[in-house]
């Protein structure tokens, strides 16, 4: 018998977020490694304005129902990552690279120990 998968599979709000989040981070990331320059394929890309909306995604996803209804550990780290996007946004703006290397690594260890916590762990067998 053949399968009927669906063409398209909709997404949860905390899925459709985590991916914006997930892009917004790549993006700082590889600005980081260039020492915050403004990539040349894109150059009306800042790197503070990226660490904005990485800061605002964050801040929308603490308002968010599904958020509500999560461990008060998964809304400490989300709150976490807004502040760490924030002192990124900051450091940038202020054109102190060292500050925003160290923000960024706090950001990306924060959305690790995050992640071991809340995503990356197994889901319990369904019951017989």
């Amino acid at each position: 018998m053949p399968a009927n998968f669906p063409a398209l599979a909709p997404t949860r709000p905390l899925t459709e977020a985590m991916v914006q989040i997930d892009t917004r981070h790549g993006r700082l990331v590889a600005l980081g490694k260039t020492g915050w320059k403004r990539h040349a394929a894109d150059p009306d890309r800042a790197p503070e304005d990226e660490a904005l909306q990485l800061r605002e995604l964050f801040s929308e996803l603490q308002r968010t129902p599904e958020s509500d209804g999560r461990p008060a550990g998964f809304r400490e780290g989300v709150r976490g990552a807004g502040q760490n996007a924030k002192a990124l946004e900051d450091a940038l703006r202020a054109h102190d690279p060292q500050a925003a290397d160290a923000a960024l690594h706090r950001l990306t260890a924060g959305c690790a120990s995050c992640h071991a916590k809340y995503r990356n762990v197994p889901l319990p067998a369904p019951r017989s």
